[in-house]
């Protein structure tokens, strides 16, 4: 067991050219419709790692992450979602991408101005602040959170979730 984890650990840290790459809002958008396989296709070749996946008779659950070093700077990790559930004759998916890089979040809310999404309602809960946007066609959840580390520092994770 112990050489599994070491086997891991050397996969997600030393291996040259790993790498977390940023998620698009364009292909979050996109990953809303795409078939599983397309997903993960799209994940792979962005450095991520899928880490759990969870399937029963109505319901599929998948979740990928990977970290970003980078060399006399901070350690960045990204996390991608989604759960599809199918009953009868329906059918959905809830896709939720998280950062814990402001740049990254500033970069994500910049490109989906600059595509027309607009704030549509705002609202505090719990530690978390909400904004919902959308274009008229496709909404976006974009959640901040204050998370309280066990030294006591706080760590802002950013999370944009949408679906269909």
């Amino acid at each position: 067991m112990r050489s599994l984890f070491i086997i891991f650990l050397l996969s997600v840290t030393v291996i040259p050219g790993i790498s977390a790459q940023e998620v698009s809002v364009q292909e979050l958008i996109s990953m809303v419709k795409y078939e599983h396989f397309s997903i993960d296709t799209l994940m792979k070749k962005k450095g991520y790692r899928l880490m759990q996946k969870d399937i029963d008779s109505v319901s599929s659950q998948y979740y990928y992450s990977n970290l970003q070093r980078i060399e006399n700077g901070p350690s960045w990790v990204r996390a991608l979602s989604y759960v599809d559930l199918n009953l009868k004759d329906v059918s959905s998916r809830v896709l939720t991408y998280r950062t814990y890089n402001r740049d990254e979040y500033v970069k994500l809310l910049t490109a989906m101005l600059g595509i027309g999404y607009k704030t549509k309602e705002t609202f505090e809960f719990k530690d978390a602040s909400h904004t919902i946007f959308t274009n008229g066609a496709q909404e976006i959840r974009v959640k901040t959170t204050n998370n309280k580390m066990e030294d006591g520092r706080k760590v802002k994770t950013y999370e944009f979730e949408l679906g269909r």
